[in-house]
């Protein structure tokens, strides 16, 4: 749940948008998304760049099977198979010289544009997998067949650490209203709980404790105007108090030991 990079838009554009940015992903990579970024000319564009991807299939995919992959060890695993779907796909282009010279009419200023309609077929690995409560079935769409089918299946389950990135950053930090109106305010206040985020996930490991990531943020806005060791607060919390009294203590007994109150709970 630590993200290597943060690429965020408007709530008005939709996610579908940003699937573009995959391809500068290095050659190699993998992506695993939900059903919400079915796009078989996206999937061809993953495929010509050497990228893998994991995503769910949904229940109206219309596809082709090729023939079935040797059975997997794995009984959860139902089928593997190869399969084949037709894209289709519209955009537009800028006439071409020998187009332009057959066009009728005076010289437009700017070249004109046409829409242009491209298909094909893309061959991938469809996997059926059983649910855990193996009342149902999962099916994977894939176009990396080097894989196992249950290392296909283990990349999608481990989509789900996005979901639970988001879950923490939602209950713990302001993303739920910005203090701004500007963009560069909006921006601000992203990178800002971003790098909050990061911090306290560098405080977690440092202090190989098993407390919750919520009560840690808690535990560090509490503490944070404190001259405490957050890592042994973490720790051993009676014990980093007692530390810190005691250097306080000390500070005061060096600065004018004969008229400082030193504390009015000794005891603590």
């Amino acid at each position: 749940m630590l993200p290597s990079f943060v690429d965020y838009s408007a709530a008005a554009i939709h996610d579908h948008s940003r699937m573009s940015s995959i391809l500068s992903l290095p050659s190699g990579s993998f992506a695993a998304f939900d059903m919400g970024y079915v796009d078989y000319w996206m999937w061809k564009q993953f495929t010509d760049h050497d990228i893998f991807f994991v995503t769910r299939q949904k229940d109206k995919m219309s596809f082709t099977v090729i023939e079935n992959i040797k059975g997997s060890s794995d009984d959860d695993i139902v089928s593997d198979q190869k399969i084949s779907v037709v894209y289709r796909h519209t955009m537009e282009r800028e006439l071409t010289e020998e187009e332009m010279k057959h066009r009728r009419g005076r010289k437009p200023k700017k070249r004109p544009t046409v829409k242009q309609t491209e298909t094909g077929t893309l061959v991938l690995r469809r996997v059926v997998k059983k649910t855990d409560d193996k009342k149902g079935t999962i099916a994977f769409i894939t176009n990396n067949f080097s894989l196992s089918a249950s290392e296909i299946c283990e990349i999608y389950r481990r989509r789900w650490g996005i979901e639970c990135l988001f879950k923490r950053l939602k209950q713990n930090f302001p993303l739920k209203y910005f203090l701004g109106d500007s963009v560069n305010a909006i921006e601000i206040q992203i990178w800002s709980v971003m790098i909050a985020y990061l911090l306290t996930s560098v405080i977690s490991r440092e202090a190989k404790d098993k407390m919750s990531f919520s009560n840690l943020v808690c535990a560090i806005r509490l503490t944070m105007f404190s001259y405490i060791d957050i890592v042994a607060m973490v720790v051993d919390p009676l014990r980093a108090w007692r530390d810190l009294k005691e250097a306080q203590r000390k500070q005061a007994l060096a600065y004018n030991p004969k008229y400082i109150q030193l504390s009015l709970f000794d005891d603590l």
